[in-house]
């Protein structure tokens, strides 16, 4: 088996460069998930979220975002209102790609950018001011209902959004001048900084006497399973076989053959962020408004560890995973891509043939990846709340976690190869001179 050598790391002086600034970006993040809100009693927000909080749909995005919603700081929101806004975005021009009402000209990506950031600017001041009410229900807030402090609960809105705001900037940033997808990083670095917090809860909550210790050895083997599995399944891909019967070459005709890789789990990380959105939605508002009759329902029958909530959080996810998965491998054009340059996937004919039978192995990959997301997201919760087993970090956190070393070890070798390359190809410049 080969082996990358990251000797010449050192000696990249870009390579550098960029994970020095990498790192630098981080830092300056995670100083910004210590910056209280305005007028906003720490303690109180730390009772309110170890009371309600701190487990399901909400504990997870509280981990996505370094402990930034636990402790009702500059960053609390995190960059999710982007991520949902870029994904919503890309899903409704696909759909007027797909019905023939703009061509794929029109889409640019600074184009989308700019959409995902409007929409995002109107989600982020939307779920600010439900956090903000939401304190002031909590009397999270210092100063009672004084001008000054009304004055301040606006500002920590523009706070939250600003906050938002700023790391999608410093994402971008990554992206021009750093290493890795900036965005990702970011939520990369929260979930790693809460890990040490989430194994020491692990180990002071359970204890080690009796029971105690075979259910941290149980909550070990169940995390190193899930990992293991993640990383089986995220490198795992079918290969569908394709052929170029007429391919020319040099004036010759010959046979050639290919194949189109997908990945088992062709959604990724997409369906179980979704759909904890939409359940994080009402389960906010009823938390915050639990006196009426409709939060009581939600917070009884749909909180965290209740079975109602785990049969919702499953449905989504499966739901999610056959919506998303036709946006990401889109069978009609692969296959018409295909037809233009005469290649013959697995034996059909090219164009409607094809699209079928790239639609029927993508149903079968969608389902193994569907119940794959479900197993991953909810087993976790579920031995939890009813074995006592703990997997430290919800499913969806390990997802990311993989994802995104696997993509920064994959752009460190790129970028290995490529001044490796450069290298060879200066010193052959050189020979070709003097000749």
């Amino acid at each position: 088996m080969s082996r990358v050598n990251f000797d010449p790391f050192f000696s990249s002086k870009d390579l550098i460069n960029r994970v020095l600034f990498l790192l630098m970006v981080l830092v300056v993040y995670r100083f910004g998930t210590f910056i209280t809100l305005p007028s906003v009693n720490p303690a109180r927000v730390s009772e309110i979220f170890a009371a309600n909080l701190s487990s399901g749909v909400i504990g997870m995005f509280n981990t996505f975002s370094g402990g930034a919603l636990g402790r009702m700081t500059l960053f609390a929101l995190n960059i999710m209102p982007y991520i949902v806004s870029s994904i919503i975005v890309q899903v409704f021009f696909s759909m007027l790609k797909s019905e023939g009402k703009i061509s794929s000209e029109s889409i640019s990506e600074s184009k989308l950018s700019f959409y995902s950031k409007i929409l995002a600017l109107f989600l982020s001041v939307f779920q600010g001011f439900v956090i903000v009410i939401g304190l002031e229900k909590s009397q999270a807030f210092i100063g009672g209902s004084t001008e000054f402090y009304s004055l301040l609960r606006y500002l920590s809105v523009l706070s939250l959004v600003c906050g938002t705001f700023c790391l999608i900037w410093l994402g971008q940033q990554i992206n021009t001048k750093g290493i890795g997808n900036g965005i990702s990083m970011i939520i990369f670095t929260g979930i790693v900084a809460e890990m040490p917090s989430l194994f020491g809860n692990l180990f002071m909550g359970i204890g080690f006497s009796g029971s105690g210790l075979f259910n941290i050895l149980g909550s070990l083997f169940l995390f190193t399973f899930i990992v293991a599995l993640i990383v089986l399944v995220e490198r795992s891909y079918r290969n569908i076989p394709v052929s170029y019967p007429r391919r020319r070459n040099w004036g010759a005709m010959y046979d050639s053959s290919s194949g189109i890789p997908v990945k088992l789990n062709v959604s990724g990380v997409i369906p179980p962020i979704f759909a904890s959105a939409l359940i994080l939605f009402p389960l906010t508002l009823a938390n915050f408004s639990s006196d009426g009759w409709l939060g009581g329902f939600f917070i009884k029958y749909f909180s965290a560890g209740q079975p109602l909530y785990f049969l919702l959080y499953s449905v989504l996810i499966v739901f999610f995973c056959f919506f998303y998965s036709d946006f990401v491998f889109n069978t009609k054009e692969i296959s018409e891509s295909l037809k233009k340059s005469e290649a013959i996937v697995a034996g059909r004919r090219p164009g409607v043939s094809t699209k079928n039978y790239l639609d029927y192995v993508l149903n079968r990959i969608t389902v193994i990846g569907a119940l794959y997301l479900v197993f991953v997201c909810v087993v976790p919760e579920v031995s939890r709340n009813y074995f006592g087993f703990n997997a430290v970090v919800s499913g969806a956190s390990l997802l990311i976690i993989i994802n995104v070393i696997t993509d920064l070890i994959t752009q460190i070798q790129v970028h290995l190869f490529s001044s490796q390359y450069a290298s060879f190809a200066k010193k052959g410049g050189l020979v070709f001179n003097k000749r």
